[in-house]
């Protein structure tokens, strides 16, 4: 942001200001050291934006308490496809996406393959855990060795891969915000399994949804 001076920058921020790993190191050592860097960088680089904007109004609210700042919501917009999907027709497969470059989706991808997946291949022998998306590290790949785990890395188009799955997963330990992997789910249909901040802004919306579950924990 300090090179852009004299440019119009507009930040756009996906977390609240509170972006923070779940684990940081062994016995998550360093997770207070951190969050107090991540604060730091917050207070530092954002009022060099000459506009800070979130998805929600939770989200702004929450960003203007912690920073001071004015901050303007910009609503997310997702594109709807011509045609609906319809889950009866597919076959057991879960489906997890995402840049896996930020540090929440590699954290999901290792719940799914080795915390849920075992659980669900207990009730439904055949069902399967795909994960797609770019810039995945060797942690991510190797889950592709698990059984029942395919791994697809970056997809050009995910239409044909989202109409062959039946539920979308979202176990996002950490981070906040809203997530647009589950406002696709609601959107195409599909039963969504997500944990509290993949759902955050969604609550009240996905407890009136049949085809919604909200968990703590991998069962």
């Amino acid at each position: 942001l300090a090179e852009l001076e004299g440019s119009t920058t507009i930040l756009t921020d996906h977390e609240r200001g509170a972006s923070v790993p779940r684990h940081f190191g062994p016995g998550n050592i360093g997770a207070w050291r951190d969050r107090r860097l991540w604060k730091r960088y917050v207070r530092h680089f954002y009022p060099m934006a000459d506009l800070c904007q979130t998805l929600t109004t939770e989200d702004a609210t929450a960003l203007r308490e912690a920073t001071g700042l004015p901050v303007e919501v910009r609503s997310p917009m997702i594109h709807i496809a011509d045609t609906s999907l319809d889950p009866s027709t597919t076959d057991p497969v879960m489906l997890f996406f995402g840049d896996y470059a930020h540090h929440p989706n590699p954290e999901s991808a290792r719940a799914l393959a080795r915390d849920v997946l075992p659980l669900v291949r207990r009730e439904i022998p055949d069902a399967e855990l795909w994960l797609a998306g770019p810039r995945a590290g060797e942690s991510v790949k190797e889950l592709g060795e698990l059984p029942g785990v395919r791994f697809l890395g970056f997809v050009d188009d995910l239409t044909d891969v989202r109409a062959k799955s039946r539920c979308l997963a979202a176990p996002v330990y950490s981070g906040f915000g809203v997530r647009s992997k589950s406002m696709l789910a609601r959107i195409l249909a599909r039963i969504q399994a997500g944990m509290k901040p993949s759902t955050q802004n969604m609550m009240i919306a996905l407890a009136n949804w049949p085809h919604g579950v909200i968990g703590s924990k991998p069962s």
